[in-house]
């Protein structure tokens, strides 16, 4: 079983934090999602856990070992909005028509399982545009794509596997997540409804005993 910490990213070397461990990547959310952003986060540890002040400009990663080790984004309350299924898949949909947003998308998900031919479709289309501008049908064939992608990521089973595991399932919507509100983030659009966190995690300390 992956144990999931907070590990602090410098060039070349990761330094994991010690006393912060779980053994669900959700539950190590629910903690991270307690605090708006790093810098909160970062002030936390400092007080409660003897962060470095030479660390504290280095980037928190959550790190865990497969096939060595990994590091994926850690994901904070201000993310909590993308949660939200409608919310998640209408900014999706409003970049139907961006390219870099669709490039991004469908590198991403080219080598995924179940998501490749969806991505082939979104290549398909941006070599549709930059040939001649596009057309109305691959248009609408992008939006069905990326509108299959979040369902797949989100909400359906896996077919004709027995991939019904809750931490796979959730690191596949988690995924998306990120990807969108990073995305988002750079493009510095952020004037959609305002969606409650569905888990109630944003705002709510969880507290780690020591």
């Amino acid at each position: 079983m992956a144990s999931y910490k907070l590990g602090i990213v410098g060039r070349g070397n990761v330094k994991e934090i010690d006393g912060i461990s779980f053994t669900s990547l959700e539950r190590m959310d629910e903690l991270t999602r307690s605090f708006q952003n790093e810098d909160e986060l970062k002030k936390y540890l400092v007080e409660k856990w003897d962060l470095q002040s030479e660390d504290y400009k280095k980037s928190i990663k959550v790190i865990y070992n497969y096939r060595g080790i990994r590091k994926i984004p850690v994901v904070y309350g201000e993310m909590s909005k993308y949660f939200d299924f409608n919310y998640l898949l209408s900014k999706i949909l409003s970049y139907s028509q961006d390219t870099e947003f669709l490039r991004k998308i469908a590198m991403f998900y080219k080598n995924v399982k179940f998501q490749e031919e969806k991505a082939n479709h979104i290549f398909y289309y941006l070599s549709t545009v930059k040939q001649n501008g596009g057309n109305h049908y691959y248009s609408s064939l992008v939006r069905h794509s990326l509108n299959d992608i979040f369902e797949t990521a989100c909400l359906e089973e896996y077919p004709n596997t027995n991939v019904k595991n809750k931490v796979y399932r959730y690191k596949a919507r988690r995924d998306l997540v990120v990807l969108v509100y990073e995305y988002d983030k750079k493009q510095n659009i952020n004037n959609g409804p305002d969606y409650s966190d569905p888990d109630g995690a944003a705002g709510k300390r969880i507290v780690i005993e020591e």
